[in-house]
């Protein structure tokens, strides 16, 4: 996909909290190589950006999948944003 058309994607906030400490004998780092797959940037210690054409449903069942049945997620799509000292600028993507 070009640049261009990259950009014309829609723009994804995914935040999460991990609550079930077991858990279920998945490690956060196959929720973190999930996320990396779909092209998605770390901007907080919790939170990540990502441009897809997934609906905001698509893309929290998707990722549901590495997460316990304790655990949080919450996908927002986002037109409008700003940021002070992110780990990476959401801006770029």
């Amino acid at each position: 996909m070009s640049e261009n058309q990259q950009e014309k994607l829609p723009r994804f906030l995914v935040s999460y909290d991990l609550i079930d400490a077991n858990w279920a004998g998945r490690k956060p780092e196959a929720l973190y190589a999930a996320l990396e797959a779909i092209g998605a940037k770390r901007i907080q210690e919790n939170v990540w950006v990502v441009r897809t054409s997934e609906s905001v449903r698509a893309l929290s069942l998707h990722l549901q999948n590495y997460i316990s049945a304790t655990d949080r997620i919450l996908v927002t799509h986002t037109t409008e944003f700003t940021s002070h000292n992110g780990l990476f600028d959401f801006r770029l993507l």
